[in-house]
Order: C-alpha cells, then structure tokens, then sequence
C-alpha cells in the first residue's frame, strides 16, 4: 500500500470546569409573523376579495395593479360606524328637507283653504319679498290680517249686523258697562286718531283696542312640546302645536278641566303624572274646532274631519284606561268628555261622562283635603282638578236646570292669588305690533268664578230638588237671600273684574254669568209680588230690568270688541238667552203701534237679530250653536226672519238636515228659559228640536233658500 502523508495528530486539549460549552440554542420558530390586521378594507380590495393593507390614501393592491382606490369609511373608522354616521347624516338631510319644505306645505295649504281675503293678503306678503317663515308664523297666530289692518293708532271694531246704534234702553245713567275702560275705547267721544284718556297708550293696553282673536298666548313650552309623543293621529307638530295654542285661548279658562302649568310642564317632559295620550287627544279633539282652516270643522261626525279622529282615539284610549285604577287624568279627560259631547248636541250622553269623572273623583278622595300629600304639585293639582270638576258640571246642572251632581264644594281651600298666583298659574297673551305682554288675571279670575258657581250649586240644590224644589220656588226669603248674596259677589270683586276694567271675552261672561242668574231669581221674585211679602231683596222688579239691560250691554260689548267668530262654547247659552228675550219683548210689543213701543220693537228686533247672527258664528264651530240657532229661527216671526236672512250670512244646509237633527240630537238643555220656574220638559233641546222638524227649509221663501256661506 503506497504510503499517505497525514498531519499529525495533537493530543487531546483539557478543558476546565468553568469552560464547558453551552447547550446548543433553541431552534428558530418556523411559523410565519401574524399579519397586521386592517379596520376597514378599500372598496377595491373588497368587491375583487384581495388583501388590503388600508393604507391611505391608497392601498399597496390598488397601487400595484394600478386600480382606483376608494375608501367608504374614514381613517380608524369600522364598517358598522361608517354605516351608523352614514344613517345619522342622512336622517339629518331629510330632517333639513322636511323642515325647510314644511313653511312651504303649510303656506301653499293656507293659500289653498283661507278666504279669498286671507290669501290675497298672504300673496301680498310674498310678492313684498317678506320671509316665508315669518308668513307662516302669522298664519299660525290667526293674525296676518290683523298684523296688516290694525295699527296702535286704529280703533278697530265690529258692526252691528242690523242697526248701527246702540239701544235707548242701554244709556240708563246706573249702567256700570258705559263708564267703562272697554267702553270708552269702543264708542270715542273726543277726537277719531285717538283717545282723550291717557290710560289708553297701544303699547300697554292693546287689549281695549284691538279683538282677542288677534292675541297670542306667549309660553315657551308651547313652542317646545311635542304632541306627537303623545297621540299616533297626527306626526304635524307645528300643526298641533297651533291647536294647542287655540285651545289655551279660547276655551281652557272659561271650562278648565285640568292645571296648565303641570300638563305642558309633563307633556315637555314625558312624565305622565298629569299628562297623557287620552287626555292630550282630547284636547286637540277640541282644539280643532278652534282652528278656522278646518272648514269642516262643524261636522264631528265626518271621518275626515281632523277632530273627528282626535276623539275618535281618544274613546279608544278611554275605554283601555277606565279599566285600570283611577287616576287624575282620566278623570280630566272625562270632564272634557263631557264637555265636548254638549257641544255635540249629545249632552246626554255626556253627562254619563261627567257621572263617571264624580265617581272616580269620589274613589280618589278628589274632594276631600289635600293636606296629606307632601308633594306641592300633586297637592295643587288634586285641589285644582276637584274646583275644575264642580265647576263645569254645577254650571251645567244650574242652566239644564238639573240638581247637583256633587253634594258640597271641594275642601280644598281657594288661596289668595295675590299671595299663591303659582297655585293657579297666569295666562299671558300678546298682541300685534306689541312687544310687551298682557296678564289676563287668571288667579283672580278662577277664583271669582268659583265662588258664584258655589251660589249657583246652592241656588240648584233647593230649586231642582224634586222634594224640596216646589216649596223653595215659593219662599221669596230664600229667593232674596239668594239675590243678595249674589250682590255681595259682585261688590267684592277684584279691581281687574269690575265692570270698569273688564275686557277680555273670559271677564265678559263672568259678569253674564252674574246677571243671568239675577235675572232668574228676580224673574221669580216678580212672578211671587202678588202672593206673597216681600222678601229681603227691595225693588225686585228694578233689579230685573237693570240686569237686563247690563245682560245686553255686555253681549254687545263682547260683540264690537272681539266679535262672535273665535270659538267660545259658553257664548251659545248667552245669545240663546238674549235671542229668546227679544223674541218675548217683540211678542209684547206686537199689537202696539206708538212711537216708543215702536222704537222698542226695533231695539229688540236688532237684539234677535245680532244674537241670531252669534249662534250662526258660533255654529261654524260647534254643532250645538248651530242647532240653537235653528230653534231660534223657527221661533221667529216671518217678518223679523226676512230681516234676519238679509243681515246674517247663513250656512247652507243638505235637504233632511231637519230631520237628521231630530233624529241625533240628545240634549236636554232646556230653550227660553228665563225664569227658572218656567221650565217645562218640552222645552228641552231634543223636545224642540223634534217639534221644528216638520218645518222644512223646502217649504220656505225662494229668499230663504238662497243662504249661503263659506262653511267656516
């Protein structure tokens, strides 16, 4: 074997302890870094189901293969946020579109429904340039005619339908109601551009100068208070806003039924202590037929008709709530049940509400101290609940001559409402071109109303009992201590209730209120002279024929200072006793042919004539007017009626209205009476009614059949 030359081997080197090798290292891991994870991928990347690195403003993908790179979501933004803000940016386009069209849709719907008068004024303001919106907040007021018309320097007045002159009779020197502020601005004896009582200054008192139709009631929850919340018939806010508005105005201080204060401060809040869908529908039930831009508003049996489907929901909600344990809402919206069925012409079938609303106030304790309730509002509002309720059903009972259905007033005390004005709250109203507000008084007002139903209530205990009603109705001591009683009323009233200060249409029917309760106990003094002593009241019969005159006087006055168009449900039973008490005095004057009782039939012929012509007004906005307005014309000679059909614009009636009349009206508030003895049954509305119904409106004057009318 051919030799190799190797190296050579070295021995082998010692190591140490200390010296030893180390084990070998861990192997590396072999598994890829995870991927950084994206929030929200480019639209690209997503439709082709590639990878993206969402880098902005273009991804590595896009960028590689040169695509368009767009991204739906903002930097650091998830799919489901971009989606959610999307959404809240759409809602708040629509919200835009729907709030800058609305002005829109309600302007080209006054243009469409208002009188030509209205909306040639209207399209005056547009083609002028003014602001859509401040058009639209006019309407809305009830007052852009107004705004255009009166001016502070304008003495603006109504006009006698048939007569320009105020009756002899009224210029009597005790008449309290020409001494008067309301007066003096109605009728100005000194120079025509203004007035010679420097009490009268436009901007302070534009209440003595211009109507209440042209007032606005000024709280801010109104303008914040969504009704919608609270009612499924309507998604308008603005709309029933302006209803509630109306109501406010019109109707809620002369029948209250419920604390303004507590239900708008809930309806803004959402608290349902005293506020509630049933109570709210009803409320706007009632409110529409305050709106004038209703033509229908009449017709509350027309399924069209907005206020129709108000109460429609609100029976419904009625009938579910009942059931449930009581509570002070419910009881408010049967009060106001009640209410609206009497202008329905159905008031028996309302009264079944009103029994229902004193039984559920009895279960509450309603009438009974409020002291054991520790909260202040709750106190208040079960104490001003239980006055509201007495209230409307003892002025009820006493006009349909019925006995109370309430034994004895609340207990709840009727504080100062110059030391506790929150316990009634204020009503503050604003006039056109004005800037400051006028109080209305409510304080002194609600409580003065208060204390002459409690008469009245006592009047109607003794007089309509079936026990002791006959004896009561023959005692003149009784009757006189009645009548002063009354006269102590009206000799404490507050300075804003005198005859000197009265304006507003509320104030006006306090006090007609007054005299016509005096004149149905005087009328009864004077029917008893001849049988019996005379009673504590001296003079009876001068008593009689001084509230007569003042009655007038103050119907008159309502009628040239705010006139009869404003919805007003008290003022049917006023003009019903006025028209009826014309129609007594021309039956009187009949066969007489001197010059005075010539000038006297002339007065009371004008006196049917502007009472008639208020029913007509009135029935535009209620059924009930309008079927009294019918008994007072079919009671009326024909010679007076061809003057009635020449100075009153008549609503045109469908052939059988008679008859459907006869057939739907339930109501027992009794017609022509003046005296309370002199009630018969068959003077009950329905008895009339069905009495009149033979005298078709076809058998009339071709004159007669040509009444015509806007509907509103």
């Amino acid at each position: 074997m051919p030799s190799t030359s190797f190296r050579p081997l070295r021995p082998r080197w010692e190591r140490s302890q200390d010296q030893q090798p180390s084990p070998p290292a861990e192997p590396a891991p072999t598994t890829k870094p995870r991927r950084s994870g994206v929030i929200a991928a480019c639209e690209s990347c997503r439709e082709r189901k590639t990878k993206c690195d969402a880098k902005r403003p273009k991804c590595s993908a896009c960028t590689s293969s040169g695509r368009e790179c767009i991204y739906s979501t903002a930097p650091s933004e998830s799919r489901g946020s971009a989606l959610k803000r999307k959404y809240g940016e759409l809602e708040s386009q629509v919200r835009g579109l729907r709030e800058s069209h609305e002005p829109l849709q309600r302007l080209l719907h006054a243009l469409q429904t208002r009188k030509d008068a209205d909306a040639v004024a209207i399209f005056r303001k547009i083609r002028q340039g003014e602001n859509i919106e401040s058009i639209v907040r006019h309407i809305g007021a009830g007052d852009l005619l107004l705004q255009l018309q009166v001016t502070p320097e304008t003495r603006y007045r109504y006009e006698f339908p048939y007569s320009p002159h105020v009756p002899i009779s009224m210029s009597t020197p005790n008449n309290p109601y020409l001494n008067t502020l309301i007066y003096e601005a109605t009728f100005p004896t000194s120079n025509p551009g203004g007035t010679s009582n420097p009490f009268f200054n436009a901007q302070y008192r534009p209440q003595y100068l211009k109507p209440f139709l042209a007032a606005r009631i000024v709280d801010s929850r109104l303008d914040s208070v969504k009704p919608s919340n609270w009612t499924s018939v309507s998604t308008d806010d603005d709309l029933m806003r302006t209803l509630l508005r109306l109501y406010f105005l019109y109707e809620h201080q002369w029948l209250t039924s419920f604390h303004k204060d507590h239900f708008l401060d809930d309806m803004l809040s959402g608290s349902k202590r005293f506020c509630s869908s049933l109570l709210v529908n009803v409320v706007l039930a009632h409110a529409c037929n305050c709106y004038h831009a209703f033509s229908d508003r009449l017709e509350y049996w027309n399924p069209h008709n907005l206020g129709y489907r108000f109460f429609a929901e609100a029976k419904r909600l009625w009938e579910m709530e009942r059931m449930e344990e009581t509570c002070l809402t419910t009881i408010q919206a049967a009060s106001m049940i009640n209410i609206m069925y009497i202008m329905y012409s159905m008031d028996k079938l309302g009264m079944t509400y009103g029994v229902q609303a004193v039984a559920m106030a009895n279960k509450l304790g309603l009438f009974g101290p409020t002291t054991q309730f520790k909260s202040k509002r709750k106190r208040i509002s079960y104490g001003f609940t239980a006055w509201c309720l007495f209230y409307s059903l003892n002025v009820q009972c006493y006009h349909f001559c019925l006995p109370p259905l309430i034994k004895d007033p609340p207990k709840a005390a009727l504080p100062d409402p110059d030391l506790d004005p929150g316990w009634y709250g204020e009503f503050w109203v604003q006039y056109p071109l004005n800037e400051t507000p006028c109080p209305m008084h409510y304080g002194h007002f609600f409580k003065a109303k208060q204390e002459i139903v409690t008469i009245c209530h006592s009047i109607a205990t003794v007089m309509f009992d079936k026990d002791t009603g006959q004896a009561a109705q023959s005692s003149p001591q009784l009757i006189g201590n009645f009548a002063l009683e009354l006269r102590g009323w009206f000799a404490s009233l507050p300075a804003s209730l005198t005859p000197t200060n009265i304006v507003f249409p509320s104030h006006l029917k306090l006090h007609l209120l007054y005299h016509n309760v005096m004149i149905n106990l005087c009328e009864l003094l004077v029917s008893l002279s001849d049988k019996f002593a005379a009673g504590p009241l001296q003079s009876p019969h001068s008593v009689l024929e001084h509230s007569k005159i003042c009655f007038e006087t103050l119907i008159r006055l309502y009628y040239l200072r705010h006139g009869f168009e404003s919805s007003d449900t008290y003022m049917a039973h006023s003009l019903t006793v006025m028209a009826f008490m014309a129609l007594s005095q021309l039956k009187q004057l009949a066969s007489s042919s001197d010059p005075l009782s010539m000038l006297k039939r002339e007065d009371a012929r004008a006196s049917l004539i502007l009472a008639a012509k208020g029913l007509s007004d009135q029935g535009r906005n209620y059924y009930f007017p309008y079927t009294l307005f019918h008994v007072v014309k079919a009671a009326t000679e024909s010679e007076d009626l061809e003057l009635l059909y020449k100075s009153v614009n008549l609503r045109k009636e469908n052939t059988g209205w008679d008859k459907l009349r006869a057939k739907h009206v339930q109501a027992q508030y009794p017609c022509n009476i003046l005296s309370i003895t002199d009630f018969r049954e068959e003077q009950r509305l329905s008895n009339l009614i069905k009495e009149y119904a033979d005298l078709a409106l076809g058998d009339q004057s071709p004159g007669r059949e040509s009444d015509t009318s806007n509907g509103t």
